[in-house]
């Protein structure tokens, strides 16, 4: 009995942990997308012009830059299935 309840707790640790680091991964990119700064976790994957997308695992980042200038128009946070997650456009 007891070799089993070791595997039990075995197995959900194995699923728990991973599934709890992406949460501080995705939960961290979410909360820079709400106080609109570049995302910490997600890589860039494509920057034309002064749109780049960024990729996370299972979301993706998009920034829109006022033109000639680093500041930041509007960033969206889009899920893997292309709903948007978190949004914000600024107004300078």
């Amino acid at each position: 009995m007891k070799k089993r309840k070791k595997k039990i707790i075995a197995a959900i640790a194995v699923i728990c942990i991973p599934l709890l680091i992406w949460a501080g991964v995705f939960f961290t990119d979410f909360a820079c997308v709400s106080k609109i700064k570049e995302p910490v976790f997600a890589e860039i994957a494509n920057y034309g012009g002064n749109h780049p997308y960024y990729k996370g695992l299972g979301y993706g980042i998009e920034i829109k830059y006022y033109e000639g200038t680093e500041n930041i128009e509007e960033i969206v946070m889009y899920s893997a299935f292309g709903t948007v997650i978190n949004a914000v456009i600024v107004c300078y």
